[in-house]
């Protein structure tokens, strides 16, 4: 299944021990510091090591970890690792702030009377993220020289989608480039003319939609939004989802 790496404040260990036992029973492989750290490396460096081997974040956004320093930072790099493919998802505290840098992300709200709740979200948005990962396979992300059916299928849900009408030829020149670009500034993605996983699954996820229900959203992932429309009141956004 998945490798996960977990965020968390050391003060909320009986919380996400919960969590961490019910995602191994699903034979997730779990990555968290108190299995990682050891005496031989710099705790930042195995830390680092662990999220760049993960395919993704789960971040528990609490009343203890939301005080630390290091959260937004963090944070800051969970994000960024997510522009390479892997799934990020914060879990937030009901009556915690979402910090700056997520105010356009979705997030789960943890369920504290009914964990299994909240494991059951958790577990459906990853298995989302999995299957998607197979169906998009190897060659994401695309960029200026790429060619060949990934490439034409891109530019036929540009073109299907909007705002740019671009030729379907396979091949990943300027016109592309442009049309990417559009694309991304116009749903308030990061704009770098290149299709990385975010931008992949937001297109795969307007072409299911129906045009009048597109609506802006920000480095929101497409197994996210799933899991938006099966609990349309535990998962929210800052941005609501029309």
């Amino acid at each position: 299944m998945a490798t996960i790496f977990i965020f968390h404040s050391q003060l909320d260990k009986e919380l996400v021990y919960k969590y961490t036992t019910e995602l191994r029973k699903h034979n997730h492989e779990v990555l968290i510091d108190d299995t990682l750290i050891s005496s031989e490396k710099e705790t930042a460096e195995v830390l680092m090591e662990a999220q760049r081997k993960a395919d993704g974040t789960l971040v528990f956004l609490t009343r203890n970890s939301i005080q630390s320093v290091h959260v937004v930072s963090e944070l800051g790099i969970a994000k960024a690792y997510e522009q390479n493919g892997k799934f990020f998802i914060p879990l937030l505290q009901r009556e915690v702030s979402i910090p700056y840098i997520l105010e356009k992300t979705q997030y789960i709200i943890i369920n504290e009377e009914n964990f299994l709740d909240t494991a059951e979200q958790i577990e459906t948005s990853i298995r989302d993220f999995l299957s998607l990962k197979r169906k998009t396979g190897d060659d994401i992300p695309l960029n200026v020289g790429s060619t060949g059916e990934r490439v034409k299928e891109v530019q036929n849900l540009l073109t299907q989608i909007g705002p740019s009408k671009i030729m379907a030829d396979g091949i990943y020149g300027n016109s592309t480039v442009n049309a990417v670009t559009a694309f991304q500034k116009d749903n308030h993605l990061f704009v770098t003319g290149e299709v990385d996983q975010s931008t992949y699954e937001t297109l795969q996820y307007f072409s299911t939609n129906k045009k009048e229900e597109k609506t802006e959203i920000s480095q929101t992932n497409y197994w996210l939004l799933k899991i938006n429309e099966k609990y349309n009141t535990s998962v929210k956004s800052d941005h609501a989802l029309k």
